[in-house]
């Protein structure tokens, strides 16, 4: 149809190899040929797969004919099979201020354009959101509640304080935990629908990257079974500056504890006053807490530098 334009094609048959000599675009550029090496066989089931971009809204007919490239087709649908109804897209930003790897964060979603209704924000792989009505809101100004999730990705509701459409052009800041490790070009994808009608309107927006902490090394003496064993943590920021607190998290079968009893740290050249160390070391910690240690820096955050310190 002429309210569609044609992009790539693929073609393929489930049951023979009927390979296109030619595939070309007439008619300006809504509608394709395809010229095949031989001829088309009964009760055969083929696919053409192409990529279109939609150029108006509304429903849509798509004319199909077979021909021996004669005056008339061999075979035709008549126009008669309705295609699919393209909708208006909905225009966003996702953003955050920092995104270390499984970290909990807040991001901020910029709304430019949508249609009145309720919306539907499908986060990328891997992406958490708290759990509970109205809990991965940060902001005041919106509602956001986890629902589901769609294929393994995490589905929040968002909407204005009083149940309508979310507000335009305002930051609306959410509560996410990121993955340890980010999928292959991460989207967000947001849809104004009620339950699981079919969209009204819907868009996308790449995510934004993963910012691990680079240069990052651990030296000990690796002996089996040695406690007390010093180990010098090494690292730089040079992604986003700022924060006072490291988490550390040994493998199984490691417990950590404090420099020179609990609450010290060997400081190397960590900056500010003297960091607060904590480890778990009481009765009732389970194996993952014996397995970290916090520091705190006292008086002063993180910068673009390298830093080191040490513990047990």
């Amino acid at each position: 149809e002429e309210h569609f334009q044609l992009m790539r094609v693929r073609t393929s048959s489930e049951v023979s190899e009927i390979l296109p000599t030619l595939v070309s675009r007439q008619f300006a550029v809504h509608t394709l040929r395809i010229e095949l090496g031989s001829r088309l066989e009964i009760d055969h089931r083929f696919k053409i797969r192409c990529a279109v971009v939609p150029l108006t809204g509304g429903s849509s007919r798509w004319l199909i004919e077979t021909s021996n490239q004669g005056p008339y087709p061999t075979n035709t649908n008549d126009g008669e099979d309705f295609g699919f109804a393209p909708v208006p897209q909905a225009q966003l930003s996702v953003t955050t201020p920092r995104a270390p790897p499984a970290a909990t964060v807040d991001v901020t979603i910029v709304i430019s354009s949508l249609i009145d209704g309720p919306q539907q924000l499908i986060a990328p792989l891997g992406v958490l959101f708290p759990t509970g009505v109205g809990a991965c809101g940060a902001s005041s100004n919106f509602l956001c509640t986890d629902i589901g999730e769609f294929r393994q990705r995490r589905i929040t509701k968002i909407s204005a304080m009083d149940g309508r459409a979310p507000p335009l052009n305002q930051p609306l800041v959410l509560r996410a935990t990121l993955p340890e490790v980010a999928e292959a070009q991460p989207t967000w994808v947001m849809m104004t629908r009620e339950n699981d009608e079919q969209p009204e309107q819907w868009g996308y927006v790449a995510s934004f990257p993963l910012h691990p902490l680079p240069s990052i090394a651990f030296h000990y003496t690796a002996v089996a079974g040695k406690s007390n064993t010093e180990v010098v943590v090494t690292f730089t920021v040079g992604a986003v500056a700022g924060g006072k607190r490291l988490l550390i998290q040994a493998p199984v079968g490691y417990i950590l504890a404090c420099e020179n009893g609990a609450g010290r740290i060997q400081q190397v050249p960590l900056p500010g006053g003297d960091p607060l160390c904590t480890d778990m070391h009481s009765a009732v910690a389970t194996a993952l807490q014996q397995r970290q240690l916090t520091v705190e820096l006292n008086g002063t955050t993180f910068g673009f530098a390298d830093y080191a310190f040490g513990f047990r």
